[in-house]
């Protein structure tokens, strides 16, 4: 939570967030190269989850912002 940006924190349900995280056991992450500008980039990312016998896939974005003093946080989840 420490990592995420004052914008998620706000406009996403804490459940919600907190589920996110804790469901993650079963899933995977495949990040690719990012884009961006200085103070802020975008990543490409595929979660994969296993569905039985079959594995699905999502993609989305990763977005990370620069708040000062070279610290990061993420400003978007998949």
């Amino acid at each position: 939570m420490v990592m995420l940006s004052d914008h998620i924190r706000h406009t996403q349900n804490p459940d919600q967030l907190e589920q996110f995280f804790l469901s993650a056991t079963d899933r995977a992450f495949e990040i690719t190269r990012g884009r961006g500008h200085p103070g802020r980039y975008s990543f490409p990312v595929v979660l994969v989850t296993p569905r039985g016998s079959h594995v699905t896939r999502k993609f989305s974005e990763i977005i990370l912002i620069e708040t000062g003093k070279n610290d990061w946080v993420v400003d978007k989840l998949p």
